[in-house]
Parts: C-alpha cells; structure tokens; sequence
C-alpha cells in the first residue's frame, strides 16, 4: 500500500526532492541550475536531475540492497534483499559525485538524502493518517537511513578519487617541469656547442 501511494506520487515527490536539494545551493547558483537546460553547460543541474529520479526508482522497485520494502516487497524467504546495491549505489554516485567536489561539509553533501524523508512526510501526510501507515512510513525512512549510510561511502570514495588525482599531480607537476627544463637546457646547450664548431671551423 505504502509503495504504490509513492509510485502514484512518484513525481511530484521527485519534483520536491530536487527543489529541497536545490535550496542547499546559494541562491544565484540555484537560480542557474534551474534555469539552464544544456546538461553539459549545467552538470549539476542534470547529476540532480538524474540522480533523484534514479535513486527514488531504486528504493521504489526494491533494487536497493536495503532489505525488505514498505509493503514487504523486495525481500526473498530468508529476509534478504532480492535485489543487490549496484542499481542503488551508480544512483547515488551521480547524486553525491558532484557535492563532494563543491564546498560542502561532508554532512551538507549527504543530508540530502534525508531531505527525502522529510518531502515523503508533508507530501503524504493526509493519505498516511487516513490509512494508518505509520509503520509502513517508518520502514521506508529506515530504508532511508540505511541509504544515508551507502551515500556517505559513496562520498567518501569520491573524496578518496579527489585526493588520489591532486596527489597524482602533484608528483608529476614537479618532474615534468623538471624535465621540460632539462630539455630546454640541453637543446641550448647543443645549440651553443654546434654556434661555436661552426665559428671554429670558419
């Protein structure tokens, strides 16, 4: 029941996701985001765009590595998921990716996974009292949370790949100037001896 209440709302709760995780942004740069539609002159508008569309369809087909779903579905006999984390954890890259390169603490880059909890809650509150789905609402939030926890790795590993590139260049930086210099020193060196052979030889 709780599952197909969000599959009916499925967009107007993705809609208020993105607005939720937009307002996190300064408010020129939110303003661009929303306003810019070229996903390669706005990559940040189209890794949000993307990337709550992707990981509110994971956790809605139960493809998320998280257990059981709000109605019980997405689980085998034994209580485990029927699904691993692959569809779950690519979503949440392309959603937390992009944060961990901008100048976000780590809890402001992951929180906005939470901030789905809270759009499930005002968005539903009607049809949640009215059908006394408060167990079913606390199982999908603690679906939430455990997502939090993948999107914290997933962030994590991103900052990771970050430090691995600056490291990367800053070993190589050095020996490349290095080397162009030596290069150019040589080239002027030969030149030199080949000016002074050639006054020699006149």
């Amino acid at each position: 029941m709780f599952d197909q209440l969000l599959a009916k709302s499925r967009k107007d709760l993705v809609a208020a996701w993105r607005r939720q995780i937009l307002e996190t942004y300064p408010e020129d740069t939110a303003r661009f985001i929303k306003s810019e539609p070229n996903q390669f002159a706005n990559p940040v508008g189209n890794a949000v765009n993307q990337g709550v569309e992707a990981v509110f369809d994971a956790l809605l087909s139960g493809a998320d590595g998280l257990g059981a779903s709000a109605d019980g579905l997405g689980a085998s006999a034994d209580g485990k998921s029927s699904g691993g984390s692959e569809t779950l954890l690519a979503a949440l890259d392309d959603l937390i990716r992009i944060r961990s390169v901008q100048n976000f603490r780590p809890a402001e880059a992951v929180g906005i996974v939470f901030l789905l909890k809270k759009v499930v809650r005002e968005k539903l509150e009607k049809e949640i009292g009215d059908n006394d789905l408060y167990r079913e609402q606390l199982l999908f939030e603690d679906r939430v949370d455990r997502m939090a926890l993948l999107a914290f790795e997933t962030y994590m590993r991103c900052r990771e790949d970050l430090f691995a590139i600056k490291t990367r260049a800053l070993k190589n930086g050095p020996f490349k100037l290095h080397e162009r210099s030596k290069k150019i020193l040589d080239k002027r060196k030969s030149e030199r001896t080949d000016h002074k052979d050639n006054g020699s030889s006149s």
